[in-house]
């Protein structure tokens, strides 16, 4: 990669069990982040560099409420989020509170509906 070029941050984001994993894998060609219909499989967050973008998936959100939240900021620290949405289940207030705070933090946001054959 030349230096003049843009390395953009990218965050895969969403509730817990919305697949981001899935997404997160398939986007990167490899079985790297834990797949589970287990809550909180990941703890955490991955990143991979994919030369000008380095893509990371996150752990799922279950509250805003703590302003220490690691996950928030992690997310609010990226260029781009990709917020995946459960489409089995309908729309929750923290889905919309999550996308709203992105949008404070001028965020570019891309909108996934997965699961939504269910």
């Amino acid at each position: 990669m030349q230096m003049n070029e843009i390395t953009r941050r990218i965050v895969i984001a969403g509730l817990p069990n919305s697949g981001k994993s899935s997404l997160f894998n398939k986007i990167v060609g490899h079985n790297i982040s834990i797949i589970s219909e287990k809550e909180h499989t990941t703890s955490d967050y991955i990143s991979v560099n994919l030369g000008q973008i380095v893509l990371s998936d996150t752990c799922g959100i279950v509250s805003l409420k703590d302003p220490e939240n690691i996950s928030l900021k992690f997310i609010l620290s990226n260029d781009i989020v990709i917020y995946v949405v459960d489409g089995s289940i309908h729309l929750n207030q923290l889905d919309i509170d999550l996308v709203k705070k992105c949008k404070k933090y001028n965020k570019q946001i891309i909108l996934v509906l997965n699961k939504s054959e269910k």
